[in-house]
């Protein structure tokens, strides 16, 4: 399938000596539907702007494939 392809390898947030979210890895195929759940302070918001390139990752990192 055609389309944008995202991947996460080993990505993590931290702030001051807190984890966030640590050795997130995923592929997202193309035309995949995802929901991002969880409570209060999980990193929902910090790992969306992470994939949108608004905040930058503490270790790892996202990438893009467009067509393969």
């Amino acid at each position: 399938m055609n389309g944008l392809e995202i991947h996460l390898e080993n990505l993590g947030k931290r702030y001051l000596r807190r984890w966030i979210f640590r050795d997130l890895t995923h592929r997202i195929a193309p035309g995949t539907r995802m929901g991002v759940t969880g409570p209060n302070g999980s990193g929902k918001s910090t790992l969306l702007k992470i994939l949108i390139g608004a905040l930058a990752p503490s270790e790892g990192q996202v990438s893009f494939a467009i067509d393969d």
